[in-house]
C-alpha cells in the first residue's frame, strides 16, 4: 500500500494536539497527588514546583500516553493523529502492529525526556530529512504518512 509522507504542519499539528493532551492529565494528576499528600495547602505555584523538582511528568508520561491512545494504536495513530488524518506504517509501508506503534511511542518520549539534545535533533530530521524520519522513527523502522 503506497500513501504519501505526512506533511510537517499535520506532523506537527498532530504531536502538538498529543502533547497538549498528556501533558494536561498528566499534570491533573501529578497535582491532585501532590495536595493529597501535603493536605491541600500549597499553592498552586509551589504544587507546580514540586511537580517539577519530583518529575513526576518523567513518571507519569509513558503510562498516560498509552492509555489515551491504547485503542487507535491498532491503527497506527493517535489522538493527535486521528485528527489530522495521518498514522504510522512501517518503513516499507506496510501497516504497522500496535505492539509497533506502542513501542515507537514509548522511545519517542523516552529519548525525548532522557537524552540531551534529542530535541534539537528531532527538530533538525524535521525540517530536513527528505521523508520527515524522526529519531523514533528510524529507530522503529516507522515513518508517518497520510491516512
Amino acid at each position: 500500500m503506497w500513501c504519501s509522507i505526512a506533511s510537517k504542519k499535520r506532523r506537527f499539528i498532530g504531536g502538538l494536539i498529543d502533547f497538549m493532551i498528556v501533558t494536561g492529565i498528566v499534570l491533573l494528576i501529578a497535582l491532585t497527588i501532590n495536595s493529597l499528600i501535603n493536605g491541600f495547602e500549597l499553592s498552586l505555584h509551589e504544587n507546580l514546583q514540586l511537580v517539577n523538582e519530583t518529575k513526576a511528568n518523567y513518571i507519569l508520561t509513558i503510562p498516560m500516553l498509552m492509555l489515551v491512545n491504547w485503542n487507535l494504536l491498532r491503527e497506527g495513530q493517535t489522538i493527535g493523529m486521528r485528527l489530522v488524518g495521518i498514522k504510522v506504517v512501517m518503513k516499507n509501508g506496510h501497516d504497522t502492529t500496535k505492539v509497533v506503534a506502542s513501542l515507537r511511542l514509548c522511545i519517542s518520549y523516552s529519548i525525548e525526556m532522557l537524552i540531551p539534545f534529542t530535541p534539537l535533533m528531532n527538530i533538525t530530521l524535521f525540517f530536513f530529512h527528505p521523508k520527515r524520519r524522526l529519531l523514533h522513527d528510524m529507530l522503529s523502522g516507522t515513518k508517518v504518512v497520510n491516512c
